[in-house]
């Protein structure tokens, strides 16, 4: 999986730890900038956030796929 992981500004660990705030603490974008800017004093964009979100979701896609198409 972390191979198909694109190369950039975010990291695979920074990827997941986005998803995790997003999708399992239900932090809003802006919290999640927020949370960034208090913990680490880095500044990352609304859209760059999103946009490793969107990513995320587009990787785990044909795995979420697999697995209804196995459960089924």
């Amino acid at each position: 999986m972390l191979d198909d992981a694109p190369s950039g500004q975010l990291d695979p660990r920074l990827l997941s730890h986005i998803t995790v705030l997003s999708g399992q603490y239900h932090l809003s974008i802006c919290k999640i900038q927020r949370l960034f800017m208090d913990q680490y004093g880095t500044h990352f964009s609304i859209g760059l956030i999103s946009e490793a979100q969107g990513g995320v979701s587009n990787m785990l896609t044909p795995l979420h796929q697999a697995l209804h198409y196995h459960v089924k």
